[in-house]
């Protein structure tokens, strides 16, 4: 995707909790390809080094504001539970994909 992107195959992309520029090899040219995208949604607790070239940031919800469950690294699955409320505007991850009124 990031090769795509770079290429102006891929014209937006959504990101949630991720940091590509941060976290992958400056080899990839991340920040690059990110910045090649007409639109760059990044969803994230944090004001990341991707969110940074985001188009538009979307505040996340951390795991204590979220009620689900997760697949956890040796493929069980895991109950969590909410601790309170979301902070601020913040959203559950995929509630932030329904934006719009009513």
């Amino acid at each position: 995707m990031i090769e795509r992107a770079r290429r102006g195959e891929i014209k937006a992309l959504y990101l949630v909790g991720e940091n590509p520029v941060g976290t992958l090899p400056t080899s990839m040219k991340v920040r690059e390809a990110l910045e090649n995208l007409e639109l760059l949604v990044c969803q994230d607790l944090f004001l990341t080094e991707t969110a940074e070239t985001a188009t538009v940031v979307l505040p996340a919800s951390s795991h204590a504001e979220k009620e689900g469950t997760f697949t956890n690294h040796e493929g069980r699955v895991q109950k969590v539970r909410q601790a309170f409320g979301p902070i601020g505007g913040s959203r559950p991850d995929g509630r932030s994909l329904l934006i719009w009124p009513g």
